[in-house]
């Protein structure tokens, strides 16, 4: 009776062996002649996701959601990708400096989809809805918010800084007052106008990088900006103060695709998609407040 247990049970382990170890890499039968990818992706604060990120590794090919979050990618042709047609897992990356990153994992074979694997379904699309949570909140406050051209007073900025639930580090200049240090203006009346980076604090932009942490308890820093040193003219302004959120989990290569530039304090620096509060403030004629 033994012997014949036996004998049943290593034949069933033999017939499921090959579906434990189905490689879909190897299957001639399954193919696809699709190229598209899409998808959906929205924020976990009913933000807009137009800027976020999605990035598919191995092509570096990037797009932004629509406002309602749908996103799709077009696989270039077989004979336009390395080795004439790429094979493996890949994922698909979805980045905004200030929410948790996410993934899903597409499976490519000669350079063509491979439907109903992975995180793809059938008709190439990406199985379940991605949210991404908001993992930092950043204000900055600008008092007054309205000033007079020419004016010699100052506006005075608060920065908040806080985490929803996880530490997160972030770096900035090792100078007084830390991430108000380096500001960057952006004339939101006039969008053709160059963005002005002020340095508040002598040599910032030269001054090596200080981590700091952020927990649910919020960090703030204070500091005041005379309108004679700011220089502007009548408009709409937005000021973004310059410091980094950590982003070590992030694929180096995800991060060159934004910019090779995008951690020190130049224009590449706005190009991380990233949502801030407040900042705002009018510069009006004289007479006109």
């Amino acid at each position: 009776m033994r012997r014949c247990f036996l004998y049943f049970f290593i034949l069933a382990i033999m017939l499921l062996l090959p579906r434990c170890t189905h490689n879909p890499f190897d299957d001639d039968k399954i193919s696809s002649n699709m190229a598209k990818i899409s998808g959906r992706v929205l924020l976990g604060d009913d933000k807009s996701p137009e800027i976020v990120h999605v990035w598919l590794e191995g092509f570096d090919l990037t797009t932004h959601p629509d406002a309602q979050g749908n996103f799709s990618f077009l696989l270039p042709s077989p004979s336009l990708q390395p080795y004439g047609g790429l094979t493996g897992s890949f994922k698909i990356f979805f980045f905004m400096a200030d929410y948790k990153l996410d993934s899903a994992t597409v499976m490519v074979k000669n350079g063509q989809l491979l439907t109903n694997h992975g995180d793809i379904d059938e008709n190439g699309h990406l199985r379940y809805l991605k949210i991404l949570p908001k993992k930092l909140r950043i204000f900055l406050s600008v008092s007054p918010d309205t000033a007079i051209e020419d004016s010699t007073n100052s506006l005075l900025l608060e920065l908040r800084i806080e985490a929803t639930a996880d530490t997160v580090f972030i770096h900035y200049p090792d100078r007084s007052p830390g991430p108000l240090s380096i500001l960057f203006i952006k004339n939101l009346s006039d969008t053709t106008q160059p963005v002005k980076i002020f340095e508040g604090s002598p040599f910032a932009s030269a001054a090596p990088m200080l981590t700091d942490s952020v927990s649910i308890n919020p960090l703030f820093w204070y500091d005041g900006v005379t309108l004679a040193d700011l220089d502007l003219p009548k408009g709409t302004y937005q000021i973004i103060p310059f410091f980094v959120i950590d982003h070590k989990k992030v694929p180096a290569d995800l991060l060159d695709n934004i910019g090779r530039l995008i951690d020190k304090p130049t224009l590449q620096f706005l190009d991380v998609p990233t949502y801030r509060r407040g900042g705002t403030f009018i510069i009006v004629e004289s007479g006109n407040k």
